[in-house]
């Protein structure tokens, strides 16, 4: 088993990757270490934070030095007393779970002037005399957990009721919980300060409640709960009804082009509002408030961008990921990227109309790679003023039926890449490769071909030479 001495600290500081000096660790992490007595911790005179739990401990000493100690954990060890803590005057919160304290005796906390958070989960505390040692920092106290013991002595409650800062207070799973069929309601009434009792907020509502039950019992409870239940709902019928007439004032004064005041206007929307002195003309408030109404504007464009597009949008806009030719110029590269797309543009383009004249969609040049999409400002009529024929010879109808001829291709598809064997002794540093290339494909970028692996040619056999 474990000692805890000097070096067996700083061994453990240093291992965690704190500091080997002794006097700048402000935490130390000493638990599930086996420790059976605390020792060694005279020159850690500025820790603040001690953690301790699940060792051997039977006994609270050793930490007469340290007297930054805030909060320490004690957990899990086998304490029967709560002792030698009563000189750390800045000690806030003690962890005293799960171990075999019976008693807390009047003194074992004298002095712990700071201590605001008590835990004793988990003891052996049957009686309030158990507790009377409590009143050490009855002034202070605003935290305290007595969960899991063997409380059944009704008159705990008229103790607790004497902390005027008690706020937070466990009684959970102990025989009083389950003794008193008015139990919760007991202690409410006894402790008014509580805002949060056996992991349960204690609400404004739970409290005229509970003074309802008093008063008149369960009737008068249930009379109370739905007159509140009542109030909330008003409360919020008349806040959405402000809103509303806010939202309606608002849509007005736009419609009608005002402003607020000048003053006014400067105060809401500028980050600390006008500074002493500081003269609000009425040009710096016209520029805020266009700033602010383009700001709306422009979130309002962005929120119709993001509504959902419908099937003719859809297919609309079409991508294609293309492989260049190393061989190819950049001016090539871009042509027949622009070619590929208008290639696997929208099926509606080039479908005459119902009359077979027009085409139900806008032009398009694949040469040029243009993309209109459906719904945009191109004009059906604009094509019918064009001529008849084309320079070209060619008839708009003839032209609409035509296939716009394949180019020459320079670029290979990825579904037509070169797979690579996963046996290959190359695969990974291809697949590499391939991701690279993905990715500068998705911007635009041209990419050159990967070589293609040339297959050595078979040894002939002797039967072949023969």
């Amino acid at each position: 088993m474990a000692t805890m001495t000097h070096d067996e600290v700083v061994r453990v500081c240093k291992e965690l990757g704190f500091y080997s000096t002794p006097e700048l660790n402000e935490r130390l992490y000493l638990h599930c270490k086996g420790y059976v007595e605390i020792a060694g911790l005279e020159e850690f005179v500025n820790a603040k934070a001690l953690w301790l739990e699940g060792n051997g401990l039977d006994e609270i000493k050793g930490l007469e030095k340290n007297t930054e100690l805030m909060t320490i954990y004690l957990g899990r060890n086998a304490l029967t007393e709560v002792a030698g803590l009563n000189h750390l005057k800045k000690l806030a919160r003690v962890d005293l779970a799960e171990n075999y304290i019976e008693k807390v005796r009047c003194g074992d906390l004298k002095g712990c002037d700071a201590l605001s958070d008590v835990s004793l989960r988990k003891n052996s505390v049957k009686t309030t005399a158990d507790v009377e040692g409590l009143v050490d920092v009855r002034g202070t106290l605003s935290s305290l957990d007595l969960s899991h013991n063997s409380i059944a002595d009704e008159s705990i409650i008229s103790f607790l009721a004497t902390f005027p800062n008690l706020v937070s207070l466990r009684l959970m799973n102990n025989p009083i919980a389950r003794k008193m069929p008015t139990y919760r309601k007991s202690v409410l009434r006894e402790c008014t300060n509580l805002k949060s009792f056996d992991d349960t907020p204690v609400t404004a509502v739970e409290r005229k409640a509970v003074e309802g039950f008093w008063r008149g019992g369960f009737d008068e409870e249930r009379r109370v709960r739905a007159e509140e239940a009542q109030k909330e709902r008003d409360t919020q019928a008349r806040m959405l009804a402000h809103f509303d007439e806010v939202i309606e004032q608002v849509r007005a004064r736009r419609q009608e082009g005002h402003k607020p005041p000048h003053t006014e206007y400067y105060n809401a929307n500028h980050r600390g509002g006008p500074r002493p002195g500081e003269n609000v003309s009425e040009e710096l408030v016209d520029a805020v408030f266009d700033a602010n109404a383009e700001t709306a504007e422009r979130d309002a464009q962005r929120q119709r961008s993001l509504r959902p597009k419908t099937d003719e949008e859809k297919l609309s806009v079409r991508f294609t990921t293309v492989q260049v030719d190393p061989k190819a110029t950049p001016q090539d590269a871009a042509d027949a990227l622009k070619q590929e797309r208008a290639r696997h543009a929208d099926p509606l383009a080039g479908l005459a109309d119902s009359d077979g004249d027009a085409p139900a969609t806008p032009p398009r040049d694949p040469a040029a790679g243009i993309d209109v999409e459906i719904g945009s400002d191109w004009d059906s009529d604009d094509y019918e003023s064009s001529p008849a024929t084309p320079p070209g010879g060619v008839s708009r109808s003839a032209a609409a039926s035509q296939k716009p001829p394949t180019p020459e291709p320079l670029f290979t598809p990825l579904d037509q890449e070169e797979e690579v064997p996963e046996d290959a002794p190359d695969y990974n540093e291809a697949q590499r490769l391939k991701s690279q290339r993905e990715s500068a494909w998705a911007r635009g970028e041209a990419v050159e071909t990967p070589p293609q692996a040339v297959q050595p040619e078979p040894e002939a056999s002797l039967e072949e030479l023969d």
